[in-house]
């Protein structure tokens, strides 16, 4: 800086002139070379040199990284290892106050690279920096934290219309540093360790940190929740873009910091799973239901539940006026993780419900998610009759059936979700039945369909599961297409997790695509009927039609995934029907090996050896403990309604259900609580005289194989044994050796 000032002041004419410029105010004569004091000089100058070149420069950086298509010249031409000192000092060590915010802006501008993230956080000078920013400019701080539109502070001192004070100065830094947090929160709580819960062993000095950022560090969740204003953003007529970004900031840096432990899982994967530290059952009280890094600005569950209000209301705002898109998102998002953290705090589930029904197709899933989420808490299902929202239960329902057979597989998934959990309830239970959801429980076409779509077929399991256990309902949920689907669910959840367990790699599936193209000629109809799955497929080809005069002929079960270069294989039937007026059409298939059943075979037989197709672009999930979990809702709901006498004669009818539950009976998939289950189920079936026998003697050999028998199935076995041979003649009974040694291990079992 010293060498600039000097070669600023004993410069050429032409710098001389510039001087005057920036001083109108010295004279001819004190332009002299010598005849003006260089400090003296300075001190006259509005800006000082060094400052009024480095801020330029700092500013032409920022503008360069924040163009499209100069930003990843500029980067290459940076050496990584000085971006991190030169922020810093911009931050820091620069005396011009333009170039402590455009510091500010730069590392807001670098801090959505991921290979420069690191750098930045590991530096605790450039941290201490944007916590102290942040601090200053929030409630924290315990000041006036009004908002100001700070583009336009910015654009008006930057054409000489304002200066800054240190109120507004303030504020800039601190929406800048909240740009970079957004990015940098997770990052800084791992490296400086700043949750509460820290290791006994582990080193308390912060890393670096002052004492008050890394309090305050602590409290940033919560900080940014409470400093989000909804009162203002709802009074105002419309919401300014300086409202809609700085709310924005702060539900992102809400999310970031503290539901983002809950760990998404991926696409593959598909739902929210446990957190680092599971919830535990016992049941909490008072504070301990508000997530705890928001305790210490929300005391109690009301002033939580006041605020996830006021953000519905502003969700609700943003969407009857159109604008506020990205807001919308990321509130529900992060409200979605906090309903998963605790349930309650969402005061009403029927708040979220009006929304969704007058809500665009866009914020379905998110909205969804929220709402099966606020109504996951026990606490709320168990709740008596006359404590229920009378709005939820009085609410139409039958509106929800699109958005369970038609819409995105995450919306259809999310809106299953929310009716199993209402399934408990018995009062919400025409609800259920009016959302049209028993008509999409239906036989299952193969076991590459159960793989490809197990995000809906556990929430059916679950929501069967969660009804069933009243017989009330059993009227309703006792179907042939219910009891098919259960049927598949047993069949093919068994068999994927021993395929897991035993069996080799799934070998990929070398797909054969088929094109068809219409031309002007080709008049509707096409002659093509379509089943309007995810991805759709051919279920008929007509004769004496377009389709069936095709060179390659289609077949029944071909998946359509083009239609004139566009992937249709997630589009709904209403995104793909309009392509089908284009002339000329082409449309692209692809075929498997084993190529999917006929429609009027489909519930009749299914290849027991089915190998499992390569899922491409589908929310395909499940883990053996996800399909475990499958399989065991399959055997509760079986287990249900087979204590009603009135539903045997259904579920018998189809054969594949019993001798699935007799082949999985030795298997180590059974936990012993389940295998009890189990035993009861055939119990029940034992009632049947012509199974009885069969029942019983699994039942035996597997109670004679074990080395060491569950007394707890003494009980099931002597039952079905009392059951088998009082339905017999007595000249019918065979004396068994191995029946006689049953007997003896009972025997031995009782002394």
């Amino acid at each position: 800086a010293t060498d600039i000032n000097g070669t600023y002041y004993t410069g050429t004419i032409g710098i001389r002139t510039l001087q005057r410029t920036a001083a109108p105010e010295i004279t001819p004569e004190e332009l002299q070379v010598g005849g003006l004091d260089q400090s003296f000089f300075l001190e006259r100058c509005a800006v000082n040199p060094a400052a009024f070149l480095y801020r330029n420069v700092i500013r032409s950086l920022g503008l360069l990284l924040a163009h499209p298509e100069m930003a990843e010249r500029v980067q290459q031409a940076i050496a990584p290892p000085r971006v991190v000192p030169t922020c810093l000092f911009a931050l820091r060590d620069a005396d011009d106050t333009y170039v402590n915010v455009y510091g500010y802006l730069l590392v807001a501008t670098f801090s959505k690279h991921l290979q420069l993230q690191p750098g930045f956080v590991n530096d605790a000078s450039v941290v201490n920096e944007l916590l102290t920013g942040c601090r200053r400019g929030s409630s924290a701080s315990g000041e006036d934290t009004e908002e100001q539109n700070v583009a336009l502070q910015l654009h008006n001192v930057g054409q000489g219309g304002a200066m800054w004070n240190p109120k507004m100065i303030a504020q800039n830094k601190y929406m800048l540093a909240m740009i970079s947090l957004t990015n940098f929160a997770e990052s800084i709580r791992e490296v400086y360790r700043t949750n509460e819960d820290i290791s006994p062993g582990g080193s308390e000095d912060g890393g670096g940190l002052t004492t008050s950022n890394r309090v305050f560090m602590r409290k940033l969740a919560a900080v940014s929740l409470k400093d989000l204003d909804c009162e203002a953003i709802l009074s105002s007529r419309k919401m300014t873009e300086a409202q809609e970004f700085s709310a924005l900031l702060k539900v992102i840096v809400l999310h970031n910091t503290c539901v983002a432990r809950i760990k998404i899982e991926n696409d593959k994967k598909g739902g929210l799973v446990p957190l680092e530290n599971e919830r535990t059952q016992e049941r909490v009280k008072g504070i301990d239901m508000v997530p705890k890094e928001l305790r210490v600005m929300f005391k109690t569950m009301k002033q939580l539940q006041f605020k996830c209000e006021g953000l519905l209301e502003v969700v609700e705002q943003c969407l009857d006026t159109n604008r506020g898109r990205e807001l919308i998102t990321a509130i529900l998002e992060c409200m979605s993780g906090l309903t998963y953290l605790s349930p309650l705090c969402v005061l009403d589930p029927y708040s979220v419900y009006k929304i969704v029904s007058k809500a665009p197709e866009w914020v379905h899933s998110p909205l969804l998610c929220l709402l099966c989420n606020t109504l996951s808490d026990e606490d709320r299902v168990e709740k008596n009759d006359e404590e229920e929202s009378g709005e939820m239960i009085n609410a139409q329902s039958d509106y929800l059936f699109p958005l369970i057979s038609t819409s995105t597989l995450k919306t259809r998934q999310y809106t299953l979700a929310t009716l199993a959990n209402l399934g408990p309830r018995k009062r919400f239970q025409p609800f259920i039945v009016n959302s049209g959801v028993f008509r999409v429980i239906k036989p299952l076409p193969s076991r590459s369909y159960f793989v490809e779509h197990f995000g809906l077929v556990i929430e059916c399991m679950r929501l069967l599961t969660n009804m069933t256990c009243m017989e009330d309902t059993h009227l309703d949920v006792m179907t042939e297409t219910v009891v098919g689907f259960l049927r598949d669910v047993l069949k093919y959840s068994s068999k994927q997790i021993l395929f897991d367990l035993k069996g080799p790699p799934v070998p990929d599936v070398e797909y054969e695509y088929v094109t068809a193209t219409f031309e002007e000629e080709d008049v509707p109809p096409l002659g093509l009927r379509i089943r309007w799955e995810v991805p759709p497929y051919v279920s008929e080809v007509l004769a004496d039609t377009p389709a069936a005069a095709l060179e390659q002929p289609l077949m029944d079960g071909d998946e359509l995934v083009e239609v004139n270069g566009v992937d249709v294989t997630e589009m709904e039937q209403s995104e793909i029907e309009p392509f089908f007026e284009m002339r000329p059409l082409t449309l692209v298939f692809r075929r498997t090996p084993e190529r999917r059943p006929k429609k009027q075979e489909l519930t009749l037989k299914a290849d027991e050896e089915e190998e499992i197709a390569k899922v491409e672009k589908l929310d395909t999930y499940g883990d053996p403990d996800q399909y475990l979990e499958c399989f065991n809702l399959a055997l509760l709901t079986l287990h249900n309604l087979a204590t009603n006498r009135r539903n045997h004669d259904l579920i018998l009818a189809e054969p594949k259900i019993l001798d699935t539950i007799l082949e999985i009976i030795t298997s180590e998939i059974l936990a012993p609580s389940l295998r009890r289950i189990t035993f009861s189920l055939l119990t029940c079936f034992a009632e049947h005289k012509d199974i009885a026998g069969r029942i019983f003697m699994d039942m035996a050999e597997y109670f004679r194989s074990c080395e060491k028998g569950d007394p707890a199935l003494q009980k099931y076995i002597i039952v079905c044994a009392n059951l088998f041979y009082t339905s017999m003649k007595p000249e019918e009974v065979i004396p068994d050796i191995g029946m006689m040694m049953f007997v003896g291990k009972l025997a031995e079992l009782e002394t």
